[in-house]
């Protein structure tokens, strides 16, 4: 047993150490007014109602040769009522999903509060048991504990005033380059703990405390303090602490409570702890204007026992203030530490939380020195925080963090890696044959919710290698130059964010920007765009845009406002180009494909310019990131710069619709579109082809998009992509080919698996101009299998142009009406972008990008 007993007390030694060393002081400091009064209310009542407690017992259960001595019997008896397991509840509110609540918020705090006045009021309850008392023979004089206490405060100023320097000193030279901690650093601090520990033991305090307070002097904000957690965290949690539990076990012995007495003792002392710690806590929650129901409820969650109470008890029994019987009657069940968030759910993961836990670490090791080194060199706040949080919950913690820091943008890592191969620093994609990682699908969830939920501005960073070695000495070139921007501009509130970022980079003097202006092409010059909302079930490939009309004059405004304001600011450090693209995804992916820059910075475009809201129907790969940020993304388009999408800060808070109809009108006209994957096919060809017809209907000028296929059955994948957007569609035969004819019903099932219900659709018989011995279809024919579809039939020929204008004002007139009656029943929902002529003068903007003031 007293074997048992030392390697116990070793291992609490080092768990206290360890509490130390993860507890950081400054965050407590940061808590509040609320937390401190709460946590203060939750041990005042406790500590006076066991101050009463204390008279009953101590005149119960003890007799007059035996009882302890009245002041240090009252500090454990209140210490042991009035504590709050600070670990254990934390493991409780995140097992419960509350630790981003803000009830579970201000239990944290309290509870960070009511950890440290623990061991403050412990570290005096054993200096008043050294005291001695009326069971231990001769009285010391109250000197004795006044000098204990004293020379407690003399520790505590030494180590934080002197070693704290010290460690830190040998925190940083125990971390070189290579990120090894050595291993005599490590058994140096190790040697610390247990000397800290024989000091505070040789004053009169217990072992305990001075492991606790060294444990303090290590720094937060380095790997040392990580490295030191790794190497003796589980043999100290997984080992030597159970020994501490099992002898606590060995020294309890139930049968000890006896009678109706000891039995009405235990329940008076199991609702002083309760009913004081509850209503304490609940009344000044209330004070303080937390509605009832959660204050109640906070006082349940800081009414919570664990490993503290544990070490009273124990060091109250040890020094004979504590009967046996008093000591059972306040053992309670204990659960793990805090840090056992972290462990089971690695364990859970593959069984290895120790190794699982290092290889992560060393993920990020790289990305923590440096932001560091940032700090130091950049003289500027930089604080590495490493928060678990499980994936359904995480945005709302980097969103709450945002609001509390009051930042300026978040940004967040894409959820596909590159790999990036550093000795010649080019990034592996779709172009040999290896695909960038995806890190998971719950990810991309996070960096949708953050999106959808930010305080301020958001980007996502697309990261192929940005700041790798190779790519930085390629770019030197003589000059001071590493990094080369481009910043794509087509207009809106997210471009403006992204042209104020732009600008910001373009102060360090080894960035060069270059702002790379769109200008509306002339087909799309006097155009409206109307974006009308996607199927529920199509929300997934879709892009989403602001539910706000947009007003063409004010956003030309403050487009003009923003490039006049950067070029007033750094036209003497950017280079400024303009282009008026006829087709925007190839000029797009000119940029991205070339080798010019390392980074290119977009705007995600949910308020989009007329260029941005015509690519809106494309079928998207990564809809988040909106149409040009998803172009720049994809793997399969071999773009080598690594790119950042900037979302501006919604203030309004505008709800997001997800879009895949363009109604792409002029000026002059209401309404009209029509998409025909399968179109006229007399002059038909091996590869598909794209038109663009206009025609004139009630006095408006209507143009269609035309997709032709050519009806070939090898282009059946690629047509499926087009039924998504189509609004009308021409199936089309040939009337001298009966197998053509044959293969419609083949076309209306693959129509009605991958196109909208309502889709308009006319059957058209191709070549009636044919002498009739070579016709193989009758023209009835055809008509019995319009009726059978309900569409519409025509018989045309593309050679003396029969029909054709007929059939294509009949389907223009058809979508018309029908989309006349939707835009009639979801006028609110579409979003209509104006894009008049772009004016040759500009004038001063009436609102700022939101980035960065």
């Amino acid at each position: 047993m007293p074997i048992l007993e030392s390697v116990a007390s070793i291992g609490l030694l080092f768990f206290l150490f360890l509490v130390g060393l993860e507890l950081d002081l400054s965050s407590i400091r940061r808590s509040g007014k609320r937390a401190f009064g709460i946590a203060a209310a939750g041990i005042t009542l406790p500590f006076l109602a066991g101050v009463g407690v204390s008279f009953v017992i101590r005149n119960t259960l003890y007799t007059a040769a035996d009882r302890p001595g009245f002041v240090e019997f009252i500090v454990f008896m209140g210490v042991a009522l009035s504590i709050t397991a600070f670990p254990v509840l934390a493991r409780i509110l995140a097992e419960l999903k509350l630790l981003t609540t803000q009830i579970g918020e201000t239990a944290m705090a309290a509870a960070a509060f009511n950890d440290v006045a623990a061991w403050i009021l412990l570290a005096l309850a054993v200096a008043l048991a050294g005291n001695g008392g009326e069971s231990g023979g001769e009285k010391k004089s109250p000197l004795v504990s006044v000098w204990v206490l004293l020379s407690g405060v003399g520790f505590v100023v030494f180590m934080l005033v002197v070693i704290r320097p010290v460690m830190k000193w040998i925190a940083k030279r125990a971390s070189p380059e290579n990120g090894a901690v050595r291993e005599s650093y490590v058994c140096l601090t190790l040697a610390g703990v247990m000397v800290s520990g024989l000091a505070t033991d040789l004053i009169g305090i217990h072992s305990i405390f001075g492991a606790f307070v060294f444990g303090l002097t290590i720094p937060k904000d380095g790997e040392f303090g990580q490295r030191l957690i790794e190497r003796i965290e589980d043999f100290v949690s997984g080992l030597l602490l159970p020994l501490y539990f099992a002898t606590s076990g060995l020294k309890t012995d139930v049968a000890k409570i006896r009678g109706a007495v000891s039995w009405g003792m235990l329940g008076l002392v199991v609702v002083t702890a309760c009913v004081g710690k509850i209503v304490g806590t609940f009344a000044v929650a209330v004070m303080v204007k937390i509605p009832a129901r959660e204050a109640l409820t906070l006082g349940f969650l800081m009414n919570t026992k664990g490993l503290v109470e544990l070490i009273v008890l124990n060091i109250g029994k040890e020094k004979k203030i504590l009967k046996l019987k008093l000591f059972v009657m306040h053992l309670v069940e204990l659960t793990e530490r805090s840090s056992s968030i972290i462990m089971v759910r690695r364990a859970q993961k593959n069984g290895f939380p120790f190794v699982n836990r290092y290889r992560h670490d060393e993920c990020h090791s790289s990305v923590i020195r440096g932001f560091q080194a940032y700090r130091q060199l950049g003289r500027v706040a930089v604080r590495p925080i490493t928060a678990v949080s499980p994936l359904p919950t995480m945005h709302e913690d980097i969103c709450l963090m945002a609001e509390t820091k009051r930042v300026t943008m978040i940004i967040l890592p894409f959820h596909r890696r590159w790999n990036v191969d550093h000795g010649h620093g080019h990034h592996q994609d779709g172009g040999d044959g290896n695909v960038p990682e995806n890190v998971g699908h719950g990810w991309r969830l996070v960096n949708q919710r953050v999106l959808k939920n930010a305080p301020c501005s958001v980007a996502v960073l697309v990261d192929r290698g940005l700041g790798s070695i190779e790519s930085q000495s390629s770019s030197l070139d003589g000059s001071n130059v590493v990094e080369r921007v481009c910043v794509i501009f087509f207009g809106g509130p997210d471009d403006r964010e992204a042209l104020e970022l732009g600008g910001r980079m373009a102060e360090h003097p080894a960035v060069k920007v270059t702002i790379m202006r769109f200008l509306v092409g002339e087909t799309l010059r006097s155009n409206t765009i109307t974006l009308h909302p996607a199927p529920s079930k199509c929300k997934e490939k879709n892009y989403a845009f602001l539910t706000t009309n947009v007003d063409p004059e004010k956003e030309k405004e403050l487009d003009e406002g923003a490039l006049e304001d950067f070029m007033s600011k750094w036209k003497d450090l950017v280079e400024y180009k303009e282009k008026e693209p006829n087709n925007t995804i190839e000029e797009i992916l000119s940029i991205g494909q070339s080798q010019d820059f390392d980074l290119i910075v977009v705007g995600r475009g949910r308020s989009p310019s007329v260029e941005v809201a015509a690519l809106a129907e494309r079928q998207a790969e990564h809809p988040e990131l909106g149409p040009i940020g998803d172009v720049l993304a994809s793997s399969n388009n071999h773009v080598i710069p690594s790119v950042l999408v900037v979302q501006q800060h919604n203030k309004a808070h505008v709800e997001e619709i997800t879009v895949s109809k363009i109604v792409n009108e002029s000026s002059l006209s209401t309404d009209g579109d029509a998409n025909t994957p399968d179109g006229l096919a007399s002059n038909a060809s091996d590869k598909e082809n794209n038109d663009i017809r206009t025609i004139e209907l009630d006095g408006k000028r209507i143009k269609l998009q035309i997709w032709d296929t050519a009806g070939q059955e090898r282009f059946r994948t690629i047509t499926t992509a087009y039924y998504r957007g189509a609004m009308g569609i021409l199936l089309v035969y040939d009337v001298t080919d009966e197998s053509s004819f044959n293969n419609i019903r083949n076309w209306i099932r693959n129509i009605e698996q991958h196109a909208s219900d309502n889709v308009n659709k006319i059957l058209v018989g191709n070549k009636a101009d044919m002498d009739e011995s070579k016709r193989a279809v009758p023209k009835a024919k055809g008509q019995a299998l319009a009726d059978e579809y309900g569409m519409k039939f025509f018989e045309t020929s593309a050679k003396t142009n029969l029909n054709v204008e007929e059939v294509f004002f009949s389907i223009g007139k058809d979508i018309k009406q029908r989309l006349a009656d939707t835009d009639a029943k979801a006028e609110p929902q579409t979003i209509k972008i104006n894009q008049n002529d772009q004016g040759a003068g500009t004038s001063q903007a009436t609102q700022k990008s939101a980035c960065c003031g």
